[in-house]
Parts: structure tokens; sequence; C-alpha cells
């Protein structure tokens, strides 16, 4: 490690709150994998390289708590999460009030609605609570 960034904004509008410098060689296709210390103990998950021996990576304690949280990777063009104004990048926390926080459980909660009933998602968008009211839709085949 010889190095440690201080908090700053991706280009897509995250909050991040700092990243892991290294001068250790990270290979093409080696992104993903773990940062361990001198004791093996992982510290990090490797990002990216910027060339000339210096990399980055993600402190495992930001890297644990997106694992555990609900990012939005895609919304599909004039699906119900368009039309309710949910983005790319956020983090859904709660569906009607009750927190979610894993995938099994929204898809849970979400089974038993019905097609065109209202609800309310709390989310987190560029480190901000936002609520999103939504309409519950039937997927297309």
């Amino acid at each position: 490690v010889s190095g440690l960034s201080g908090s700053f904004r991706s280009w897509r509008g995250g909050q991040v709150e700092r990243l892991i410098q290294t001068t250790a060689e990270l290979l093409p296709g080696f992104s993903g994998g773990p940062l361990v210390d001198a004791e093996g103990r992982v510290i990090g998950i490797n990002s990216w390289n910027f060339g000339r021996g210096i990399s980055r990576a993600v402190p495992l304690e930001t890297a644990d708590r997106v694992a555990e949280s609900l990012r939005v990777v895609t919304v599909e063009a004039g699906g119900p999460a368009q039309t309710a104004g949910l983005l790319q990048g956020d983090t859904i926390v709660t569906l009607d009030g009750d927190p979610v926080r894993h995938l099994d459980e929204l898809f849970s909660k979400l089974g038993t609605l019905e097609v065109g009933s209202a609800h309310q998602l709390a989310v987190v968008r560029a480190g901000e609570r936002k609520d999103v009211a939504v309409t519950v839709g039937e997927r297309q085949s």
C-alpha cells in the first residue's frame, strides 16, 4: 500500500469514500481479485491499473457494505423503474417503509404485490436518501 485517496464523487455521481493506492502491478484480467497485506489478510478488492506500477483497490469495508446493498445496475427503457425515476446506481433501502437488505428479500416482497399497485421505495442516490413512488408492473415476455 502506497497511499489512501480521500473521498470523491465518481463520474456517475456516486460517492466514493476512499481507495487504496498500491504499487503492486495489476495485470489485465485480475480486477476483482483480493489485495492482501504482508500477513495474508484481505484488505481490499483490486479495481484498476493506472499503468507504471500504480493500481487502485476498493477497501474491504466498502466492498462489504456494497455487497450487502441492493444497487440498481440497469433500468429497462419504458419499464416501471424508469417511469418511477429510478436511476442506475441508486441503492434500494426500503419498500413501503420496511428495510430490504438482500435481492431475494426484495423479490419476495415484490411477489406479494398486485400489478398496478402503488408503493414507496426509499433509495440512496449520490449519498442522499430519496423517496420514490413506484407502480408495480408486469414483466413483458
